[in-house]
């Protein structure tokens, strides 16, 4: 069994992390603002209430990590890979997403107001309740997806593809939408 390492409420705002494996260790409530991940590995590690806000992960690979209620407001997340993540009622507004596989992840109630996500595969991902006011979604896919209960208000789709995704009860109003497809929703 191994330990993690705590470093609770540690402040490590405009930190680079480059090539780290950044894996077992409690985060948790910690300062990361403005802070870059460049290819780290980040596996059982818990970010839960931290604040990322502005913060840069370019080509991790993300497994098994709590980021609940963490603060991701601005956030960038390129080239990357977040398996079994738990992002519960966290904050993703103004974020960029792009070129990023999210797989088997707990996203419900989050916030992606006037986010941009871009190229993007949500696979297996529980996205329930989320809020995606003013969000500009493209070339995506979200395939066995449960969508519920979210809100689209404002913002765009281009070119997304919905793949066995749960929509019940979505709530769409004023997205422009183009070329998306709906495959046994």
């Amino acid at each position: 069994v191994v330990e993690k390492i705590s470093h609770y409420a540690i402040n490590l705002s405009g930190m680079q992390f480059s090539s780290l494996d950044l894996s077992n260790i409690d985060f948790k409530g910690g300062c990361f603002v403005g802070s870059k991940f460049i290819r780290c590995k980040i596996s059982n590690s818990s970010f839960k209430a931290a604040d990322l806000s502005k913060a840069v992960f370019d080509n991790c690979a993300i497994d098994n990590a709590d980021f609940e209620i963490a603060n991701l407001k601005g956030a960038e997340f390129t080239r990357s890979c977040l398996n079994n993540i738990d992002l519960r009622n966290a904050n993703l507004e103004e974020s960029n997403v792009r070129d990023t596989e999210i797989i088997n992840t707990l996203m419900d109630g989050m916030d992606f107001n006037l986010a941009k996500i871009t190229n993007c595969k949500f696979e297996n991902v529980k996205i329930r309740g989320c809020s995606f006011e003013d969000t500009k979604l493209s070339c995506s896919v979200f395939s066995n997806t449960d969508l519920s209960c979210a809100v689209f208000k404002g913002g765009e789709w281009r070119r997304i593809r919905f793949i066995n995704a749960l929509l019940v009860g979505i709530l769409v109003a004023g997205v422009e939408i183009a070329k998306t497809d709906f495959e046994t929703v």
